[in-house]
């Protein structure tokens, strides 16, 4: 599988045109100075993100006899090798599909497909807002962190690993586990950046890479062009504002700094601009 928006994919064309920035909260932790330092972004597994659902399409069987029993003895030709096809399409038959296990297995099957996947994936949340009172609350540990800023236009971004928009819907993806091996490549990504509607208020975009899998990857030091401090950064930890001053005077392009404050009539805050720091 290619990593979403590769060039070859068919996920609409609309859905890769990125906004000219991209932001991403985070709180202060290990992987904080890498950011700042040394230019290294974290991807993470979907198995820690706070979406049971996330990246976790529903997979069926739906088939013909035919079709299931193609799949199994496809499935347990790979599972041992040194048999025959011949042998093992005898052993599916009396063993799996005339003793009536073949939905039994199939369950377990996609099971194992769906924890795979989710296994070797990836990947990195950004969103088109910086301003979100909910997520400086979820994403920068109760406004106590920050919000990176990213110029999209570079190679981090595309052509190759361009960040996708994520859909919402009310209903969970299907992909069928007899024909995951037919499916564009384009359908199975797409499958991947479909969450539930009630997370719509957060406009995401993903690079989901399942070469690399999680861990750290880099990008162009000039990407980054913005950090805004939360609303109470200096509240948890007097001296992360500091360090993150320090950190951004160090890079060759220092970005521009800001302050997220509290709007005084309305529900909301401001983003303000550190003219020197």
């Amino acid at each position: 599988m290619k990593k979403a928006g590769e060039e070859g994919n068919d996920v609409p064309d609309e859905s890769v045109v990125e906004p000219p920035v991209l932001y991403k909260y985070g709180k202060f932790d290990e992987h904080t100075e890498k950011i700042l330092t040394h230019n290294d972004i974290y991807f993470s597994s979907p198995n820690v993100f706070n979406d049971p659902f996330d990246s976790k399409p529903l997979l069926t069987s739906d088939g013909t006899m035919t079709e299931r029993k193609h799949y199994l003895v496809d499935r347990y030709q790979k599972k041992y090798p040194n048999r025959s096809k011949e042998a093992i399409s005898i052993d599916v038959d009396m063993e799996i599909i005339t003793k009536g296990r073949d939905r039994i297995v199939l369950e377990e099957a996609q099971k194992k497909a769906i924890e795979l996947l989710r296994k070797k994936l990836g990947i990195c949340c950004f969103t088109e807002i910086r301003d979100s009172i909910l997520m400086w609350a979820h994403y920068a540990k109760q406004h106590t962190g920050f919000c990176l800023e990213f110029d999209t236009n570079n190679d981090f971004f595309r052509p190759s690993t361009r960040a996708i928009k994520v859909e919402y819907d009310r209903f969970r993806p299907e992909l069928n586990v007899l024909r995951l091996d037919s499916y564009p490549e384009g359908q199975l990504a797409k499958a991947l950046l479909i969450k539930a509607d009630d997370w719509e208020y957060e406009k995401e975009w993903r690079i989901v890479d399942n070469e690399k899998g999680e861990g750290t990857q880099s990008f162009p030091e000039d990407a980054l062009i913005g950090v805004i401090l939360g609303c109470r950064i200096s509240e948890e930890n007097k001296d992360n504002e500091e360090k993150v001053l320090k950190w951004c005077r160090e890079r060759t392009h220092p970005p521009s700094l800001y302050k997220a404050k509290e709007k005084q009539k309305k529900f909301g805050l401001d983003i303000v601009r550190i003219e020197s720091y």
